[in-house]
């Protein structure tokens, strides 16, 4: 098995970063890749309450976009994560997609123990 690791360096364009990871899906493929994984916040990285405004549930447009990368490769496709909409709450869960050749949802991961944390001082 060919296992391809994209490395990007996400910001708040979501459609820029979509097109970076399609780029890069396509010359992992061009080697003959098996399973693509993307980095944690691939397609949006921007401070929590930004997340909570592009936030989208698990069938959205930045799910799907990885769901055709996967169906057009025949290959599994790992999403690091992606900010996955909470119904009737504020916040937004950090979540992992492991997609499968055909394009379906194999396994979901919630990230939901994220930390908060008091530092004696403040921020540094």
């Amino acid at each position: 098995m060919r296992v391809s690791l994209v490395q990007l360096c996400s910001g708040r364009d979501i459609d820029a970063n979509l097109e970076t990871c399609r780029r890069l899906g396509e010359a992992a493929l061009e080697r003959g890749t098996d399973w693509i994984l993307y980095p944690e916040n691939a397609p949006f990285l921007g401070r929590d309450d930004e997340k909570t405004q592009v936030a989208e549930p698990l069938e959205g447009p930045m799910v799907e976009h990885f769901r055709t990368i996967a169906e057009g490769g025949d290959v599994w496709v790992t999403l690091g994560s992606f900010p996955e909409r909470i119904e009737g709450s504020d916040k937004s869960y950090n979540t992992q997609v492991l997609i499968a050749p055909d394009g379906s949802t194999a396994a979901v991961y919630r990230k939901i123990h994220l930390f908060d944390v008091d530092v004696e001082g403040g921020r540094q």
